[in-house]
């Protein structure tokens, strides 16, 4: 998503964004960094540069990036074009960066997980409260999967585990079962006699 004035509303705040930059953005280099700066642990950087966006104005909007200075990061990545990567971040590497924009990666691939499987694809309220805690008891949820796998309960994958854990909790445990039974016949029993 490349809302401009957000990202404005990010710097201002304090925060800081790496994300994707579109292709067509009107910016003017303001500075380069040689690539063999960095330290490269995997991916290639092609670019490092100090931007500037030139437009004052995205369609109607002001832009509020106008003016502001940022990073333009450009990675190669085997069999794919290459990425590039705006982030407010300045005094980082360039891997730094890139190794951010992983990391936000995997939190998508979290709530992708805990959309498919845990069914939080509708929200049961619309107040920002009712969303918060469903939004935690997912996560709660999540956790304690993960923590049951990895104390080595189980080699089963995440959604198998889920699986058998929402196919079995309305059963009824073998050992009340077979008590039942037993009871039962027991009272069949004494009714015979």
């Amino acid at each position: 998503m490349c809302d401009y004035n957000w990202w404005a509303k990010l710097d201002e705040a304090g925060a800081y964004f790496v994300t994707r930059l579109k292709t067509n953005a009107a910016v003017e280099v303001v500075r380069h960094i040689k690539p063999t700066e960095h330290e490269n642990t995997g991916e290639t950087v092609l670019a490092d540069e100090y931007i500037r966006f030139t437009h004052r104005k995205n369609s109607s909007r002001p832009n509020r990036c106008h003016g502001k200075i940022l990073r333009r990061i450009t990675v190669s990545r085997q069999g794919k074009e290459p990425l590039v990567l705006v982030s407010n971040k300045l005094g980082v590497t360039a891997q730094e960066i890139v190794g951010t924009y992983k990391a936000r990666w995997q939190i998508e691939l979290l709530f992708k997980w805990l959309k498919q499987h845990l069914q939080l694809k509708r929200f049961l309220g619309r107040s920002a409260n009712a969303v918060k805690l469903q939004i935690l008891c997912a996560m709660i949820a999540y956790l304690l999967l993960k923590l049951y796998q990895q104390n080595g309960r189980t080699d089963q994958s995440l959604h198998l585990l889920c699986t058998r854990i929402a196919g079995s909790l309305f059963e009824r445990p073998q050992t009340l079962y077979a008590r039942y039974a037993r009871r039962r016949r027991e009272r069949l029993e004494l009714a015979r006699m």
